[in-house]
């Protein structure tokens, strides 16, 4: 993590659209991709910089510093309404002969040159998306002539057959992959049928947010979310699920959004979550902070101690009050929010089980208070656990694993112990290997470290020395997609270091 550090948050207002789509190499398995990334903040070989912004929103209010007073209100006295629908209607025909037809759906009018066995299936996508909207969001107010909510998206194949037909207006400006404005879209047909209805999706999910003009959410926000819904997956009737993990990499060939994350992780350049609130629009002309906005979305919303409070903000109307809100919400689950986000960000993979990686922080207790040796038994289908001592920076403890569990159990069972097995690995260590990392995650833990966790491996035991301040927890070394499956637990116990007397109280 490039800082663990109380939070500063900034207002900043979205930019409409999407990232370009995978990363260059897509055919590989998540968790193999090793390339370093582009930095987020430099144009990337692949990018061309958008000029001005990607929608026709007012400009972002003056930045104001960090208050952690009540929320800001808007007053009610009025009536609310959505704007007018000012959609241009279109000569069917005409555009029928330039290749152009029309597709329509209660909630999309579509306009598409793309295979009209692939444009009739994209209408019927927003029709299950706006009840998913309207749960998450609460419903629309009514426009003044009481007009049901509709949007026209136009998915673009040949853009010069677009642009014969005068459907991309002039003062668009330009966009790698999609763009919204008031209730129309425009999108780039892309060359994978899952990122296309991600696409779709997404710039959609922007015209609702938007369609409540005064409200404003910061970029990180907007853009994070419509990723979030766009991530979907449909089953064999036909039924759409929106804002899941996605699960297998061949479902979500185009998404890329895993990819990038991991990449950044590997190059040991994550982003903190400070970083990630901060983003500002420019940098969205890149796949990076699309990538980690829908990660600390999705990292929010899914976990089980932070989801309500996160999705309590979607109901605030400004951004003074968004970012109040927001850092009452941080600070107060600070300083193990930081420690939970960067360890999410460094497991994220296809398929992760985000209620049993979870951490359930219980903060330790110093050396001094503890009667050692003590004993627990580590659940082998869980996350990061608690040991229940806290250790200062430097401080030492000895930690012994004993115990046979299973990892797997198809096509056979998997049998390992805490040493782990040898013939698969995950994150570079053998699959089952107990280890260890320190978790800033009480006040004690202040200041917080400015240097990524480190994760110890430990085995059947070994010495571990507290490189920050926090409580020790411990995990059996396994994909955070494969959780499910394992059956048992491990015998551990820690006792002080008697080779040393460091930190030995």
């Amino acid at each position: 993590m490039n800082r663990l550090s109380p939070i500063l948050v900034t207002t900043a207002l979205v930019l409409a659209g999407c990232g370009k789509g995978p990363p260059a190499k897509t055919t590989a398995p998540a968790e193999s991709l090793k390339s370093a990334r582009n930095d987020h903040r430099k144009s990337a070989d692949d990018f061309t910089p958008l000029p001005g912004r990607d929608d026709d929103s007012p400009p972002a209010p003056p930045m104001r510093k960090l208050a952690l007073g009540p929320p800001v209100t808007k007053p009610t006295s009025q009536p609310v309404f959505r704007p007018s629908d000012d959609r241009p209607k279109h000569d069917d025909a005409r555009l029928a002969k330039l290749g152009i037809h029309r597709y329509a759906s209660k909630r999309l009018i579509l306009y598409t040159d793309v295979d009209p066995k692939i444009a009739k299936t994209l209408p019927p996508i927003l029709d299950q998306a706006f009840p998913a909207w309207e749960a998450y969001f609460g419903k629309l107010p009514p426009n003044r002539e009481r007009s049901p909510f509709q949007v026209t998206g136009y998915v673009i194949k040949d853009k010069q057959r677009f642009l014969d037909a005068k459907l991309i207006p002039p003062d668009l400006p330009k966009f790698l992959n999609g763009r919204h404005r008031g209730y129309r879209f425009w999108m780039f047909d892309p060359p994978w049928d899952y990122y296309r209805r991600h696409l779709l999706i997404h710039e959609a999910t922007h015209c609702y947010m938007y369609a409540t003009r005064d409200r404003q959410f910061p970029i990180w926000y907007m853009e994070g979310m419509a990723e979030f819904f766009g991530v979907h997956d449909r089953d064999r009737k036909g039924k759409y699920r929106f804002g899941v993990m996605p699960a297998r990499f061949d479902d979500y060939v185009g998404f890329g959004r895993i990819e990038y994350v991991q990449q950044d992780c590997a190059a040991g350049k994550p982003l903190s979550l400070d970083e990630v609130v901060k983003l500002r629009p420019e940098e969205f002309l890149h796949n990076q902070a699309y990538s980690w906005s829908w990660a600390l979305c999705k990292f929010l919303d899914s976990h089980p101690r932070y989801r309500k409070r996160f999705r309590e903000l979607r109901t605030l109307e400004t951004a003074t009050a968004f970012r109040d809100a927001f850092a009452r919400f941080v600070v107060g689950e600070s300083p193990h929010i930081y420690a939970e986000w960067h360890l999410f960000a460094r497991g994220l993979v296809y398929g992760y089980d985000t209620e049993r990686a979870a951490i359930a922080v219980r903060p330790g207790k110093p050396l001094g208070d503890l009667e050692l040796p003590l004993t627990f038994e580590l659940q082998t289908n869980r996350g990061w656990q608690s040991t229940g001592v806290w250790l200062d920076k430097g401080e030492t403890i000895h930690i012994t694993a004993a115990g046979r569990f299973e990892l797997a159990r198809k096509p056979k069972p998997w049998i390992s112990e805490p040493q782990g097995i040898s013939f698969t690995y995950f994150q570079g260590r053998p699959l089952g290997e107990v280890t260890a990392v320190v978790i800033p995650d009480s006040k004690r833990s202040l200041p917080l470290p400015t240097t990524p966790l480190a994760i110890t491996p430990l085995g059947r035991g070994g010495v571990l020395r507290a490189a920050v301040k926090g409580t020790v927890y411990l995990r059996v070394n396994d994909s955070f997609a494969w959780l499910g499956d394992n059956k048992g637990t491990v015998k551990v116990t820690i006792g002080r270091d008697r080779r040393t007397t460091s930190g030995n109280r």
